[in-house]
């Protein structure tokens, strides 16, 4: 069981380091901050740009289908993720993570199927729909991993970044702010987090043994 959680979350973040990595070379360009900007920026733009049919700049974008794929296998990590957290830690928010949280993290699926260039209200009702049962998932991890501190770590840092991007982007998408060099940036930032985060879950879940390096019950 651990093993197979471990490298089904090891195998879900290479395919999505891979897929959006090539989705990211064949974006023809564009950003929210200049339409004419070549290629993809990888500060400027938004991981969901990489789901347009079109770029920003208006040519076709032949790397839409690679980064739903990538996106989807992204998620599936995040859900693993949660779903392994009984196998390192003893707590009982560990097993609420896994009851909870990746439920949750399933639900993100709606977004890359719903890409803002088709769907752009519904997509944005997606994103804050699905993120606040998420981070309600996240919450609940911390907790399980208090008494692990590296994964601690990396968990808050996540659960930080991801929480001001989401901030930041109810705040452009629905309040009538401006979008912000930092909203794609700090996207960015979330997503290297995340990827740290459910491969630390993994590598921790493929070294646990019955009754070592797992969190006392609370």
């Amino acid at each position: 069981m651990r093993r197979t959680l471990g490298l089904a979350t090891l195998a879900a973040n290479a395919a999505f380091v891979a897929l959006v990595g090539v989705a990211m070379a064949r974006y023809p360009g564009g950003t929210w901050f200049d339409p004419r900007a070549t290629g993809h920026d990888f500060w400027r733009n938004y991981l969901c740009d990489l789901l347009h049919s079109h770029g920003l700049d208006g040519r076709p974008n032949p790397g839409a289908t690679l980064a739903l794929i990538g996106m989807i296998a992204g998620i599936l990590s995040l859900a693993l993720a949660f779903f392994s957290l009984p196998e390192v830690s003893a707590r009982t928010a560990a097993r609420w993570t896994r009851r909870i949280g990746a439920p949750a993290a399933l639900g993100i699926l709606i977004v890359p199927l719903l890409p803002s260039d088709r769907f752009p209200f519904v997509h944005g009702v997606a994103v804050v729909a699905t993120g606040v049962p998420a981070f309600g998932g996240m919450v609940l991890a911390l907790r399980a991993l208090s008494a692990r501190r590296v994964l601690f770590g990396i968990g808050l840092l996540l659960l930080l970044s991801s929480g001001a991007d989401f901030v930041l982007y109810v705040w452009d998408q629905f309040l009538g702010g401006e979008i912000v060099v930092l909203s794609p940036a700090l996207q960015r930032v979330a997503t290297l987090v995340l990827i740290a985060f459910t491969t630390a879950i993994a590598i921790a879940t493929l070294r646990a043994q019955s009754g070592v390096a797992r969190g006392g019950p609370t």
